[in-house]
């Protein structure tokens, strides 16, 4: 006999909460209201506590037989002297007695009105399995009780020979038969009586969620099935059991489970930030996670490539909190729109309970500003503001300006996102060829509109990256030479710019710089930090000495130009401050508010996070002629390198800080730096090492190798490695402390030897 099947099939009429537990109660009674066995009375009460009459134990026996669609609508004699050819159970009661379900007294009599016994209840689920009453017959009632007892029929239903059946009782008896093997048969009950069970499946996606899937079916872990007429699509993304009835779901119930829903907040390059009730999230899926889309499977690493903002990822969880898989949903946003002015909500429609994210932040309504893109989400109730944009002379469009698709602003070009940016680059609109204009950047950098130049006095703020002289196109498709500048502001965004002169001199390389504009070209002059700023950063009280760093300052850290390599430059948030002691030195640049709110804040270099870490696998270097050979892991990936005029003073097995460089318009390796080692590690979580009493960070992007016994190495997920953590002997590595920002990078595993 199967333990488990139909613990989970779920009923249509039965709708759980993803976060609460469906009790075993429910998932019985809705199980058996859904096949008709047994349903509740008009309140939707199953008055389970009331005793059974032998009519009404004679109608659940028929609907959970073989012959229960063989009921007559009425009869024209009576199957017994005390059963009215006319009454409601007389039709139950003839399909009964003559398919030898039930019998009769020997006087005749039925007694629909008389109360159903213990072994009577037994006899009758004993004959729907198969069994005689000639098998019993000099040992009623105790032999049919010892063989139900044997067979699981009585599971749950705490009664004796002799006592009454209550609705609950009976309730036990008839799940209970559903899930017996019939005698001299295979599998199931419920089978017999012509249905199926799809057991342990996931209910994907539907026409609701993909076209994919068309009306009426239903895309699930095990394949594609038509659903029965008032199937609750609802339903769709959770794992349970499913009855079929004719190839079609007709009954399903879920496991015990529960569910969280993330959004895409950004992604780039397969790295991406969740958000959670229109917070940002610590959350990081599963690499080797289970996801869904559409009706595709796939892995979590082998799609977030294709994560976009405000796409839906629901998370589910077993009953032991556990990710169990990941459903995923390209979310569909309305917009994108331009804010106009502070009624911006009631402009577009939103909601005003809506959450707001600007900036990587939670923020209020009122911080969105003029100009700033938005997108809304009603499935999260969520506002995306974006305020990344371009200032420069509008050259071009492509393929033409009657109907653009791109267009060329001071040397680069940007596709059209969206109506209100198309209608204003158009012939049709009000901007030409020649004008300076602002390009307001959408979500995934096109241009979601455009206006006229803000003005003259416009000014902008940015760590230089690069600077000379480049080829432009101009408004007649003929190139020209000029001047430009490239950026990167405090909202981590790479701007570029025309110049009226060449800025690519030394004073102003690793320079934080003011820019101003006139005529649709950049003039650049070097800007000091108009605040001193130092201390130890608290996250809980946002206090950085005298100042505060919070959810609204736009911070970035900058590892400056080397001989070898352009900026390096990331996004920072204020949680990953948390801790960290700065000086002076620390800081390119800060600027605050005049009641001491950073605003804008350029580190130098302080987090490591714009650098890549790895491991070497091979070190070949020759010193006599300044050259090296170089495999290694940066992340997953798996490089090799030859060096000209530069060698790297690491080994094969060696964890390593990279980072890359751009010659001739070649990437190659310009840094391979070893890391610290922790000694004496004793424990790893998901987000701590542990060697003694000291307890260290791990960076949220760590990196895990293991070390096989043939000295060879792979690239494995921290989960792997936590799941068998006992058979590791694992070392930390780390770049610098972490009261300097610092994180433990990389964790090398090595097989403990047997």
């Amino acid at each position: 006999m199967k333990k488990r099947i139909l613990t989970a099939l779920f009923a249509l009429i039965w709708l759980f909460s993803l976060t609460a537990f469906a009790s075993d109660e429910d998932n019985r009674l809705g199980m058996l209201s859904n096949l008709n066995i047994m349903v509740g009375y008009g309140d939707g009460d199953f008055g389970l506590d009331r005793a059974v009459t032998r009519a009404e134990f004679t109608k659940m026996a028929v609907a959970a037989s073989k012959y229960r669609n063989s009921v007559a609508t009425r009869l024209s004699v009576s199957p017994f002297s005390d059963v009215m050819y006319d009454s409601w159970y007389a039709p139950y009661v003839y399909i009964g007695a003559v398919n030898g379900v039930l019998k009769g007294y020997k006087d005749g009599s039925f007694k629909p009105d008389g109360l159903i016994t213990y072994e009577e209840a037994l006899t009758v689920a004993l004959r729907l399995l198969g069994y005689e009453d000639s098998e019993f017959e000099y040992a009623w009632p105790y032999g049919q009780v010892g063989t139900a007892e044997k067979i699981g029929l009585c599971d749950n239903m705490n009664s004796g020979v002799g006592e009454i059946q209550t609705r609950n009782q009976v309730s036990h008896l008839f799940y209970n038969l559903l899930k017996t093997t019939p005698k001299n048969g295979s599998g199931d009950y419920v089978k017999a009586i012509g249905y199926e069970i799809l057991d342990d499946i996931i209910l994907v996606s539907s026409n609701n969620e993909t076209q994919t899937v068309d009306k009426g079916y239903v895309y699930t872990s095990e394949g594609l099935y038509k659903t029965a007429d008032g199937f609750d699509y609802t339903l769709v993304g959770l794992r349970g059991d499913a009855v079929l009835k004719d190839g079609k779901i007709t009954a399903f119930l879920p496991d015990v489970q529960s569910e969280k829903t993330y959004s895409v907040f950004s992604s780039a390059g397969g790295n991406y930030i969740l958000l959670e009730n229109g917070e940002v999230s610590n959350y990081k899926l599963d690499k080797d996670g289970v996801l869904y889309y559409g009706m595709q499977k796939t892995t979590v690493g082998a799609f977030q490539n294709q994560f976009e903002p405000g796409d839906i990822l629901r998370v589910y969880f077993d009953k032991d909190m556990k990710d169990d898989y990941v459903i995923y949903d390209s979310g569909e946003l309305d917009g994108p729109f331009t804010v106009k002015g502070s009624g911006w909500m009631n402009d577009n429609g939103i909601p005003k309970d809506a959450a707001v994210i600007r900036g990587g932040n939670k923020v209020a309504a009122s911080a969105v500003k003029k100009n700033d893109i938005i997108y809304y989400s009603p499935t999260i109730n969520v506002v995306w503001s974006y305020c990344d944009s371009v200032i420069g002379v509008y050259e071009s469009a492509f393929p033409n300006q009657n109907m653009p698709e791109s267009i060329t602003v001071s040397g680069k070009t940007y596709s059209i996102e969206g109506s209100s940016a198309y209608n204003a680059l158009s012939s049709n609109g009000t901007l030409s060829y020649g004008d300076t204009v602002t390009l307001l950047l959408g979500k995934n950098g096109g241009v979601a509109d455009a206006v006229s130049v803000y003005g003259e006095d416009e000014e902008t703020v940015g760590f230089m990256v690069e600077a000379g002289v480049k080829t432009f196109t101009n408004a007649s498709g003929r190139e020209y030479s000029s001047n430009y500048i490239s950026v990167v502001g405090t909202d981590g965004v790479l701007r570029e710019y025309e110049t009226e002169k060449d800025y690519s001199k030394d004073r102003f390389e690793n320079s934080v710089l003011k820019l101003s504009f006139s005529g649709g070209k950049a003039a650049a002059s070097v800007l000091k930090s108009s605040d001193s700023v130092s201390g130890t950063y608290s996250y809980s009280s946002q206090k950085l000495g005298k100042y505060i760093l919070n959810s609204d300052s736009e911070i970035i850290d900058v590892a400056g130009k080397t001989d070898k390599d352009g900026v390096l430059w990331k996004k920072v948030f204020p949680q990953r401050l948390d801790g960290i002691s700065f000086s002076e030195r620390d800081i390119f640049y800060a600027e605050a508010s005049e009641d001491n709110v950073i605003k804008k804040l350029i580190l130098n270099n302080v987090t490591g996070d714009v650098y890549g870490y790895g491991l070497v696998t091979k070190a070949s270097a020759n010193n006599f002629i300044t050259s090296g050979d170089y495999t290694y892991f940066e992340g997953a990936s798996k490089y090799e390198t030859t060096t000209m005029g530069i060698t790297f003073s690491v080994h094969a097995g060696q964890p390593v800080q990279i980072r890359q460089s751009v010659q001739g318009g070649m990437q190659s390796v310009s840094m391979l730096k070893q890391l610290n080692e922790y000694e004496g590690l004793t424990a790893v979580s998901e987000t701590y090492a542990v060697t003694g009493n000291e307890k260290y960070k791990l960076s949220d992007n760590v990196h895990v190798y293991l070390n096989s016994e043939s000295y060879e190495y792979q690239s494995i997920t921290l989960s792997q490695l936590l799941a068998n953590a006992n058979d590791y002997i694992i070392t930390a590595f780390y770049d610098k402390t972490e009261k300097s920002g610092g994180r433990i990078r990389v964790l090398l595993a090595k097989p403990k030897t047997k």
